[in-house]
Formats: structure tokens, sequence, C-alpha cells
């Protein structure tokens, strides 16, 4: 005799996020501060509504703290992954981790030593064929950083090379850097350092990801107008002519009595030759920290300057190459936010996302939108200190459906079934086994609705208070053990 259980509903607010089918997008990130223990967090945000939720606290043990990189989703195994500065052994040498938006586990795959590298800082991990490739900032034989790979395969932990400061590819300990590698057509990745090379500007280098060897192949000058510094950015490949485009934080013009203001540059892996082709003058902002972002569909490239612009706050800008033409889109203030690290992202219907360090409401930086048809931007958080603050790193924007759809996979592997799915008013969840199960209902955010317990083979899910949406039935067995997580569609 099928038994009927009531469901006991938490309470339910506005923040319940919704998904039609022409929305199905989340964006995550991190702030390298904040949060419970101060140590910084993982936190989605809806880029329809604007709200904000806290999916991680980072306490500053093994699963690491204080988050400088880009989260980077893998499909493959549906998980994102992510570098701390912080935690991990000793305290402060930083942690590798991977994290389950569906459960909101976080958990270390790799503690990082000092003699293979440490203290991994800005940018992006690279997910190329099943192993993410990166870099430290220092650590390593010689204590300059390295590169490394971990094969998401075997779990396994590889030094590939490490920088020096003589015919290397030096990083130095003390200064920022891009953890990215930018994989290309031809086999190798594309990378630059902050420091060395001929003049101790910096450099452009390649590595061979079958061999394991680098080469430097562009030496970074202060003098001469050209590139220096690049500072926590990568390489973005502009696939319409096949080039990569960078920016440096120094280098260009002197138009501030001590300091250039840095450069966009355009770097040609055939010819291995590099151009600059933006000057940054102050007033159409200086000090780019962060990579160029390319919008494949209007043939733009977008970024933003810690500094200069109207307010000296910084930019955020556009750049069009078949014109070489920047155009300044936003001026920072304090109301908007300023000093913006890393780079914008692109959202649902062309709209750009990013992050400040600083300014807002309580002066613990922002998350904003822009709109390039309407020249709008609007501030969608204000960090607060306990939603994170001063972010240094940049957005991920993720289709749920890409998530939902290998929850899904995974459950028919096991031995629940909900039936049907999608529904209106009610579902069945059947069970392969007698006994009692635990029952949770979860929304896209990780945020518990419901609850309740079963002791029979089959329960009735009730909609109840149940908005239209997507949510995640997790069932465990009697001891707590989950069996499945599998998403339904009320509708």
């Amino acid at each position: 005799m099928k038994k009927l259980l009531a469901l006991s509903f938490l309470t339910l607010s506005s923040s319940l996020i919704t998904i039609s089918n022409a929305q199905s997008y989340m964006l995550y990130g991190m702030t390298y501060e904040g949060g419970t223990s101060g140590n910084g967090i993982i936190f989605s945000l809806d880029p329809t509504t604007g709200k904000d939720s806290v999916r991680y606290n980072f306490t500053g043990g093994n699963d690491g703290g204080l988050p400088a990189s880009n989260l980077v989703f893998n499909p493959g195994d549906n998980m994102f992954y992510g570098t701390t500065f912080y935690g991990g052994n000793s305290g402060f040498l930083g942690v590798l981790f991977k994290y389950n938006p569906i459960t909101n586990a976080e958990s270390y795959v790799h503690l990082y030593d000092g003699p293979t590298g440490n203290e991994p800082q800005y940018g992006s991990l690279t997910i190329y064929k099943n192993k993410i490739y990166s870099m430290t900032n220092s650590g390593g034989a010689l204590g300059y950083g390295v590169i490394y790979d971990y094969d998401l395969g075997t779990n396994a932990y590889n030094d590939l090379v490490d920088f020096d400061l003589t015919g290397n590819l030096p990083v130095t300990p003390s200064t920022p850097q891009g953890t990215h590698l930018t994989p290309y057509s031809n086999g190798l990745m594309y990378g630059m350092a902050y420091a060395g090379g001929k003049d101790s500007a910096g450099c452009i280098f390649s590595f061979n990801p079958l061999t394991n060897k680098d080469s430097i192949l562009i030496n970074f000058s202060v003098f001469g107008g050209g590139p220096a510094y690049p500072q926590e950015g990568t390489l973005t490949l502009n696939p319409h002519d096949n080039k990569l485009y960078g920016m440096t934080a120094l280098g260009g013009k002197r138009y501030l009595p001590n300091y250039e203001n840095g450069v966009i540059f355009r770097y040609d892996p055939i010819t291995n030759k590099d151009t600059v082709l933006v000057q940054f003058d102050t007033i159409n902002g200086f000090g780019p920290t962060g990579s160029l972002t390319y919008d494949s569909v209007n043939s733009l490239f977008y970024g933003m300057t810690g500094y200069g612009g109207t307010n000296l706050d910084g930019v955020l800008f556009s750049y069009d190459p078949s014109t070489g033409k920047d155009t300044v889109l936003i001026n920072f203030d304090n109301a908007t936010g300023i000093f913006p690290y890393g780079n914008v992202t692109l959202g649902p219907n062309g709209m750009l996302y990013g992050m400040t360090n600083n300014g807002g409401l309580y002066s613990y930086g922002t998350i904003f939108r822009y709109d390039p048809t309407t020249g709008k931007d609007t501030v969608l958080v204000n960090f607060d200190g306990t939603n994170g603050r001063q972010p240094v790193s940049s957005l991920t924007l993720v289709d749920l459906n890409t998530i939902t759809t290998r929850v899904n996979n995974i459950t028919k592997a096991n031995s629940t079934t909900i039936y049907p799915n999608p529904f209106n008013k009610s579902t069945q969840i059947m069970f392969n086994e007698n006994g009692k199960h635990f029952i949770e209902v979860d929304d896209v955010t990780g945020r518990k609705i419901a609850s309740a317990e079963c002791n029979e083979k089959e329960y009735t899910l009730q909609r109840n208070e149940l908005s239209d949406g997507i949510y995640f039935v997790k069932v465990y067995d009697g001891q707590m053990n989950l069996l499945s997580t599998q998403k339904i569609v009320v509708q």
C-alpha cells in the first residue's frame, strides 16, 4: 500500500530562482575575502534576477582560503575547479580544489607544497585533453613558480617546468600574474610571465604539452614604447584572424611622470611578431590587470583597466580590431565600484558582467552588468562582507542544462525513479529497495526547499508551494548515504 506523506516545507521567499526554457544560465564566482571566516566564498548569481547566493565559505584549512583565480567548469565530471592563494600545507601554500554545484561540496584535489609549486594567483585554469594546466607564482625547484598539470582521470599532479631567472621563465614571488595557458591550433600553449626575459620586463612564451618544453618567444621591454609587465592577464584568441591579443600593465608611452600606462597588443604565433594596438593614456584608462574578452557576434574585444578614466578609478572599454579604435564604456566611480579586477564575462543576450575590488555601498566591491545596446550599467550586488568582499577574479557563465543533464544520467545508473517528470500537481518517487528513505528538494542555488521521510517503496511528491522551475531531488538511505540526485521540472 502506497503511503502518502506531507512534505515539511521551509519558508519560501521571493529569492526562489525559476528557470524557463529561454533562460537556463547561472554565473559563478569567488571573492578573495569575506564570508563566515573571512577567507572568501564561492557564490552564484542569477543573471536574470541579479540575485546572488553564497554557496560555500572557505575556512583557510585544507579547503583553501583567499581565492584569487577564476572558477572553470568541467562538463566531463560536472565540477568546477579553482585555486586558492592561502590554506593547505603549512596554512599558506595554497590549494587546488573542486566544487560540486549540485551538492555545494568543496574538497581539495592537490595541496601545493613548495618544491612543486605554491601560491597560485590570478586567472583561469586551462582544461585540455582531460588535464588541468596552470602555473604558480612561486615555488618549484628554483622558487620562481612552475607550469604543472593535474590529470583528471588519474588524479596525478605533475610539475612540468620550473621557472628561473636566467634562461627560463621567471615569475617573481612577490608579484601576481595570470595562471592561464591558451591552447593554439599548432598544438602549443601560449602564456605570459610578469618578469624576466632579456630586459626583466616579462615575456610571451610557448609550452609544448607533448614534450613539456617551454620557449621564450617575445621579450617585453620598458624601452621603445612596447609592452611590459603583463599583470594577471592572459592571451585571448581572435578566431577571425587567428591571432592572440593581450594587455600589459606597463609599457607604452609615458603619460604619467614616472610610469608607463600599459598597452593592448596583438601577437601572431605564425610570424612570431607582436604589435602594439592601443596606448593607454589615463583618459582611456591605465594599468590593465586582466584579460580581454572576445565577442564573436559583434567582433569586439572588451576589457577593463584598474585605473584611469574620468574618475581615475578604472574603465570598461571596447576595442574594435577592424578599425583599431578603443571606446570607454564605463568610467567607474564609488557608486558603481572602483578598481575592477579580472575580465568581463559575456552573459545571456549579449550583456557584460564584471566585478570591482572596491567601492559600492560598503566599499567592498560590486558586481555590475553593462548593456552594450543601451549603454546602461547597473550594480547588481554590493558586497558587504557576509556575501563576500573584495573580489579579484572573474565570473564564469554556465548553462544549467549542462549540469542537470549529467545529474539525470547519474541518477539513471542508480535505483530511484521519478515519474512523471516534468509534472504539474504531483509526481511519484519510486525506490528499488524497501526501508527508510529520506527525501530532500533543493532549488538551483542548492538551498533546501523541502524534506520528507518515507518508509515505503513509493512516495508521492506534491507540488504544494513549489513555483514553476527546476529543482533537484536528493534521496538518502536510512543511514543518510546519498543514493541519487535527479532533476525535476515543475510546470
